[in-house]
């Protein structure tokens, strides 16, 4: 329940944050094998990518899913994943700044 939480969680900061950051947010899902209450759900964030290199984020998101999944012992639990990519334009520390402000 705690990852169904922590799912949530993100999506709904998302969802709240102001209309420029959320129209500039996109959710993709890389593998879907179940409910999200019966599955551990891994969550890439495009954290670091800058506008230029933000086309290539769910490239890589499942080049690293894919190489995790091979790994034992994940490899005999891929069944148990399923994944997302949250795609998020950079902002700069200033519009940071201002976020938190306005959440405290």
């Amino acid at each position: 329940m705690k990852r169904l939480g922590l799912f949530v969680t993100v999506v709904l900061s998302l969802l709240v944050a102001p209309d420029g950051a959320r129209a500039q947010t996109s959710i993709q899902t890389l593998r879907t094998n179940g409910p999200l209450s019966k599955r551990i759900n891994i969550v890439f964030l495009s954290e670091g990518y800058t506008t230029n290199q933000l086309a290539q984020f769910p490239n890589d998101a499942i080049k690293v899913l894919t190489n995790l999944l091979a790994t034992p012992p994940l490899r005999e639990y891929s069944n148990s994943f399923n994944a997302f990519a949250i795609s998020v334009l950079p902002c700069n520390p200033v519009q940071i700044i201002t976020l938190r402000r306005r959440t405290l």
